[in-house]
C-alpha cells in the first residue's frame, strides 16, 4: 500500500491568482466561439434593456392613464409591458441555448485536447501520479469552464444593469440615487472580505474531492483490491478513506455556511438601501417634488436588482463579483 500512497497533492493556496498566460490558453479554446459570444452579449445587454423598462411603464399608467381615467392609454401601456415580458423571455431562452452551446463546446474543446496531452506524456509521470486525480481533472476540473462562462455573463448583465438602472433612477429621482449608493462601499469591502473565502472553499472543496477520486480510483480495481487483501490493511483503508469523505463534508459545510452568511450580509445591508428609497421618495411625494409613480417606479428598481429570480434567470453563477454587489446596492 506504500506505493499507492507515494504520490502527493499539492496544496491549495486559496490567494493564488490565475497568471495571465493561463487566461490566454483559455481564449484559445474560445476563440471558436467568438460569434457565439457576441451573440451572447447581446441577448444579455437585451434582456437587462428590456429589465429596465416596465418601472417606466408603470410610472406612466400610476401618474398618467389613471389620473385620467383613460382606459386608451392604460390599455396600451399594458401591453407595452407585456411585450417587454415575452421579449425578455424569449431573449433567455435564446441566451441559455447560446451558454449550454458556449460552455459544453468548451468542455468538450478541453477534454479531448487533455486526454491528448496525457497520451504524449512519458511512463514516469504515469507511475508518480494518481489514477483517479487525472480521472477528476478530467471528468469534473474542466466543468469550471461552463461555470466561467455563467461567471461572464453574470459580471456583462450585472454591467448592463447597473449602467440601465442607474439611468433611469437619476432621471427620476437624483437625490434617491445618491443615498442609494452611499451603500456601495460597505458592500464591495464585505465583498473583498468575503469573496475571496469562498473562492478559497471551492478549489479546497475541489482539491478533497480528486483526493477521495483517487483513493477509490486505486483501490476499486484488481491490483488494489489485491494489496488490501494480502496486507488485511481494511481497517487503515476505511480510516483513510473516512479521513478524504470528511475532508469533502467539512469543505462543502464550509462554503455553503460562508455563502449564506455572505448572501445575508447582502441583503441586510442592500436592505437599509430600499428603506431609504421609501423614506425619501414617500417625504418628497409628501412635499410634491416627486409623483407617486415615480416612487413606485424606484422601488421597482430596487425589488428587480434584489429578487433572487432576477439574479438567476440567465443561469448566473451563484458566487457574484463585485460587479452583482454594487447593482444589488441600488
Amino acid at each position: 500500500m506504500k506505493y499507492m500512497r507515494a504520490a502527493r497533492f499539492e496544496n491549495v493556496d486559496p490567494r493564488r491568482k490565475i497568471e495571465r498566460a493561463t487566461l490566454l490558453r483559455a481564449w484559445g479554446f474560445a476563440r471558436p466561439y467568438r460569434a457565439h459570444l457576441v451573440a451572447y452579449l447581446g441577448t444579455i445587454i437585451g434582456a437587462a434593456l428590456l429589465g429596465a423598462l416596465p418601472p417606466i411603464v408603470f410610472k406612466s399608467i400610476i401618474d398618467s392613464a389613471i389620473p385620467k381615467r383613460s382606459f386608451r392609454d392604460l390599455t396600451i401601456d399594458a401591453l407595452l409591458v407585456l411585450l417587454l415580458t415575452v421579449g425578455q423571455s424569449g431573449l433567455g431562452v435564446l441566451n441559455r441555448y447560446l451558454s449550454s452551446l458556449i460552455g459544453e463546446g468548451l468542455i468538450y474543446r478541453l477534454r479531448v485536447a487533455l486526454f491528448d496531452h496525457i497520451q504524449q506524456l512519458s511512463i514516469s509521470f504515469f507511475s508518480q501520479s494518481q489514477t483517479g486525480s487525472l480521472l477528476s481533472r478530467l471528468n469534473n476540473d474542466v466543468l469550471g469552464s461552463q461555470q466561467t462562462v455563467s461567471t461572464f455573463a453574470s459580471v456583462v448583465s450585472d454591467v448592463a444593469t447597473l449602467a440601465f438602472t442607474l439611468f433611469f433612477m437619476i432621471q427620476l429621482s437624483f437625490e434617491v440615487t445618491l443615498v442609494s449608493l452611499t451603500l456601495v462601499p460597505a458592500i464591495i469591502l464585505l465583498d473583498r472580505r468575503v469573496g475571496g473565502r469562498l473562492s478559497g472553499f471551492a478549489r479546497r472543496q475541489m482539491q478533497a474531492n480528486a483526493q477521495m477520486s483517487t483513493m477509490e480510483e486505486e483501490r476499486f480495481n484488481v491490483s488494489g483490491a489485491l494489496l488490501v487483501k494480502l496486507f488485511g490493511s481494511h481497517r487503515s483503508e476505511l480510516k483513510e478513506f473516512d479521513t478524504y469523505a470528511a475532508s469533502v463534508r467539512d469543505s462543502g459545510v464550509r462554503l455553503a455556511l460562508a455563502g449564506r452568511v455572505y448572501f445575508t450580509a447582502l441583503s441586510l445591508i442592500a436592505g437599509f438601501g430600499t428603506v431609504a428609497v421609501y423614506f425619501i421618495g414617500g417625504r418628497d411625494v409628501i412635499l410634491h417634488t416627486l409623483s407617486l409613480g415615480a416612487l413606485v417606479a424606484l422601488a421597482q428598481y430596487r425589488l428587480e436588482a434584489l429578487h433572487p429570480a432576477h439574479r438567476s434567470r440567465l443561469g448566473e453563477s451563484q458566487l457574484t463579483p463585485s460587479a452583482r454587489i454594487v447593482r444589488t446596492s441600488l
